[in-house]
């Protein structure tokens, strides 16, 4: 099969849902704020079309609600939805690692030392976006290790849906990502990477 053509409108699409994914997991849009599009046109110089699928996509991902006579707002996610998508996440996660090879790890093992590093000088400030940023980052990495799009779509999905229930439901006092038992928990991903859990 030949590969797929990729149009501009469809990178330029791409490009406005990566932007408004990366600020609400980032906790820079928070649960409930209102999405207009005239702003985000102007702020991302963007065309207001695009604007509006990149919404629909969203909002087909669940982390955009669009409603009647409101427009579009980034997602409230309920207790039951909550439970949910960190049990999805585990799954997912567990599948993500149980993929990942020795061979894939040797193939990584720059890639991983590099964020490690980062990870580590981030827990370490009282940066608290920072914080979230890497230990984020940490899962994201490990869908790309994998070499398998399709699990590594889904985490990113369940990332993003993962920080609006952080921000909806966690209190100030608590470690801003959570991380699931499964990925550092993992013997294969200790034993492959040869590191040690930090304490």
């Amino acid at each position: 099969m030949g590969s797929k053509t990729i149009t501009a409108k469809q990178l330029e699409v791409q490009r406005i849902v990566d932007t408004l994914s990366r600020a609400i997991a980032q906790h820079r849009l928070r649960p409930g704020t209102r999405l207009i599009e005239a702003q985000i046109v102007e702020a991302l110089q963007a065309n207001r079309n695009h604007v509006q699928v990149a919404l629909q996509r969203l909002a087909l991902q669940r982390i955009v609600t669009i409603e009647p006579n409101r427009g579009a707002l980034v997602s409230q996610p309920t207790a039951k939805e909550a439970r949910e998508v960190f049990t999805a996440r585990r799954a997912i996660e567990r599948a993500i690692v149980e993929s990942i090879t020795p061979e894939l790890m040797r193939r990584n093992r720059q890639r991983i030392a590099t964020h490690m590093s980062n990870e580590r000088k981030a827990t370490s400030s009282t940066d608290r976006r920072a914080i979230v940023r890497e230990l984020s980052d940490f899962h994201l990495l490990l869908g790309e290790v994998s070499d398998n799009e399709v699990l590594s779509e889904m985490l990113r999905n369940l990332m993003v849906r993962s920080s609006l229930i952080v921000a909806l439901y966690q209190r100030n006092d608590v470690p801003p990502a959570p991380r699931t038992s499964t990925s550092r928990s993992s013997p294969r991903w200790s034993r492959a990477t040869g590191c040690r859990r930090s304490r």
